[in-house]
């Protein structure tokens, strides 16, 4: 079997070419394990700390509740030493009250006894009752284990972040027959904690029919049903930039056609020249006058406060701003937020289309993280909130606004 021979140069341009697509460096990807090794370390520090953390507290917690079972069985035993006690007294009285009336004549051969010693020993054998000892001779309470892991779930030990490590304790427990008695982390949730649920009213639920709107949860006995794929037939057929342009979605834009939204080549270039140029950190977008459905280009600049002049309570617009990102390794890369601003005097029935159009901007130039502004003044903010919370577990050291 012949095999096929390349040469070594076509395979070092293949690693060349591989390492020119990528945005890490070798030096990156080095800092970016090692920090991952330093939060794996700290992880297990965490759960090595909380582990033992609990443990002293369940000892804890043990010992007291051995303290109260011990006073518990210390009560019982004295309560117990006081009824023999009693029963040995009465039966004295008895043998006392025998020895009297054999001594008497006039007794008959049939043994009786006065009244008032019957009485004490009917008192005593109707209220004296005995309890059923077989739990205190296991040394044990009734519900002891129970309450001993309520009060942990219950967090009674204080603020307490019990690990992801699956502890095991073997102490049974009459809530957990079906876990053979062991409780642990994963399962100790599902004792404490019983979600409630309303059941939900299937009205709310009905497609309007022939372009109807649905009826009233009053009326849902005598509306039409129909089936899902028959309502959403009409939306299947048009493309996914039609249904997404659609403002019914949202609920606001019944009376709007499902008309592309289009968009000026200027904004694309701009766009482009915007990620090219440090010089330009934002684009902003309007709706034409004449054209709702078509957005024009309106302006760029390189500082975010001339973006902030723009949004007047007049206009209404959407914008794409660019923020640096200061990796550790003090690598600086580009995010980008699509914002859009609705303002005050813009007209009820205007809002729900702008708002409805905010998907299909994002989507036509790849954005993810987008901010519908509401306060000019926290413009800045709510772009790092949203970045921050965007980022998961691969967030920069800080953001930083191009100025």
């Amino acid at each position: 079997m012949s095999t096929t021979s390349y040469s070594k140069q076509l395979v070092e341009s293949l690693l060349t070419n591989w390492e020119n697509r990528q945005s890490c460096t070798d030096h990156q990807i080095q800092t970016q394990l090692q920090l991952l090794s330093e939060t794996k370390q700290k992880c297990l520090d965490q759960i090595q700390h909380d582990t033992d953390m609990l443990i002293k507290m369940l000892q804890e917690r043990a010992r007291v509740l051995t303290s109260e079972l011990q006073e518990k069985s210390e009560e019982k035993r004295i309560e117990l030493e006081d009824l023999l006690k009693e029963k040995t007294e009465l039966k004295k009285l008895l043998k006392i009250h025998d020895s009297a009336s054999s001594n008497d004549v006039d007794v008959a051969i049939e043994e009786v006894v006065d009244e008032s010693v019957l009485k004490k020993v009917q008192d005593f054998t109707q209220s004296k009752l005995v309890e059923n000892l077989e739990n205190y001779h296991k040394f044990s309470v009734p519900s002891l284990d129970a309450t001993l892991f309520s009060d942990l779930l219950l967090n009674k030990f204080g603020k307490l972040t019990i690990p992801a490590a699956c502890i095991k304790t073997r102490i049974s427990s009459p809530t957990l027959s079906s876990n053979n008695g062991v409780i642990t982390t994963s399962s100790a949730p599902s004792i404490v904690t019983s979600l409630e649920r309303r059941p939900r009213n299937a009205s709310f639920m009905r497609l309007p029919v022939n372009n109807q709107p649905s009826t009233s949860t009053t009326n849902s006995s005598s509306s039409k049903r129909m089936s899902v794929t028959a309502a959403l037939s009409p939306l299947a057929s048009s493309s996914p930039r039609t249904s997404l342009s659609s403002p019914t979605g949202s609920g606001n834009g019944a009376g709007f056609s499902q008309t592309v939204l289009r968009f000026e080549d200027k904004i694309k270039e701009s766009y482009e020249r915007m990620r090219q140029s440090p010089e330009i950190s934002f684009i902003t977008m309007e709706y034409d006058e004449k054209d709702q459905k078509f957005l024009k280009f309106s302006k760029d600049g390189a500082k975010i406060d001339e973006l902030l002049q723009e949004m007047t309570p007049e206009k209404s617009l959407h914008a794409i701003v660019k923020v640096g990102a200061i990796e550790f390794d003090d690598v600086k890369r580009d995010k980008y937020v699509g914002v859009t601003f609705i303002g005050e005097k813009t007209k009820l029935l205007r809002r729900g289309a702008i708002t409805a159009n905010i998907n299909v901007v994002m989507a036509q130039y790849g954005l993810t993280v987008c901010v519908h502004v509401k306060d000019v003044d926290s413009v800045k903010k709510d772009i790092l909130e949203k970045l921050q919370a965007s980022a998961g577990m691969n967030r920069p050291r800080e953001y930083s606004f191009y100025n």
